[in-house]
């Protein structure tokens, strides 16, 4: 059996765009590349870890 990284739903706030997201990812850092964002632009929150996938909600853009 092999053990799966755990995913967590981190919520980035671009500092300079003032545009949020939430993102799945394993890291933070993952999370901004994923969105082409450097981590050093962002205010990272964890909303926290999901032992699967399917218990996440899904991504999102603020204010939908």
């Amino acid at each position: 059996m092999t053990d799966q990284p755990v995913i967590h739903t981190y919520r980035l706030y671009h500092r300079l765009l003032s545009y949020s997201r939430d993102v799945r990812a394993t890291s933070a850092q993952e999370a901004c590349e994923k969105l082409g964002w450097l981590i050093g632009d962002v205010w990272v929150s964890c909303l926290g870890p999901a032992k699967h996938p399917s218990e996440l909600p899904p991504e999102r853009m603020k204010g939908e």
